[in-house]
C-alpha cells in the first residue's frame, strides 16, 4: 500500500489554499514520529477497506 500511486476526488466546500507534500517529504517528516505514522497508516488502511466494500 505505501508505494501505490492512488487517485482521488476532492470537491472544496469553499475557496482555499491548496498545498503539496511530496511523500518523500512526508516520510522525513514523519521519521521522529513513528507513533503516529502508525496510527495514521491503520487509519487510511481501514478507510480503503470500507470504500472496498461499500463498492
Amino acid at each position: 500500500m505505501e508505494q501505490e500511486k492512488r487517485a482521488v476526488t476532492v470537491v472544496a466546500i469553499e475557496c482555499c489554499e491548496l498545498y503539496a507534500l511530496s511523500r518523500k517529504n512526508f516520510q522525513k517528516a514523519m521519521g521522529p514520529y513513528q507513533e503516529l505514522k502508525e496510527s495514521m497508516k491503520k487509519m487510511a488502511e481501514r478507510q480503503l477497506q470500507s470504500a472496498i466494500l461499500t463498492l
